[in-house]
């Protein structure tokens, strides 16, 4: 029998983002316990980012298996599309309990971020981006709010 020999928990680290890197290491082996000391974080801190990761990664395959990333491949994971082109599909097209679930999963600093990084500015979604301001970012606009933000959509025309 040949031992596999690891690789040290430095190598995990080094070009992905860290829940992704807790991921692969749970994954190949090293425990909670290992990968906490590692980061300077508790057991109890690794088993939350990974739960977190997990519930991503599945809240993610649903949209993907309900047909939302048409525009890529059919295998595409969480890994590969990144939280921005995730969040960015999921705000446009998840339904309100998927959005919701994201704000629980990604805190609502990063999906506001994304949103006005990518959604807000895009005038098809205009009664969306509405909706998303009065209801997620307790802001109190109406559609003429959007006309001012920057369209990157149309400059791209």
């Amino acid at each position: 029998m040949v031992n596999k020999v690891k690789k040290s928990l430095s190598e995990y680290f080094d070009k992905v983002r860290r829940e992704v890197a807790v991921a692969n290491a749970i994954k190949d082996g090293y425990t909670q316990v290992d990968i906490g000391k590692y980061l300077g974080l508790s057991n109890i801190a690794v088993s939350r980012i990974f739960k977190i990761y997990r519930a991503r990664g599945c809240l993610f395959n649903n949209l993907r298996n309900m047909g939302v990333f048409w525009s890529y491949s059919k295998e595409i994971d969480y890994d590969q599309a990144g939280p921005e082109l995730f969040l960015e599909y999921l705000l446009k097209y998840g339904d309100f309990d998927d959005i919701r679930l994201g704000f629980e999963l990604f805190g609502k600093r990063l999906m506001k971020k994304v949103w006005q990084a990518r959604v807000a500015g895009d005038r098809q979604f205009l009664k969306l981006n509405v909706m998303l301001a009065r209801v997620f970012f307790d802001m109190d606009v109406d559609g003429a709010y959007f006309n001012s933000v920057k369209n990157d959509r149309f400059e791209k025309l």
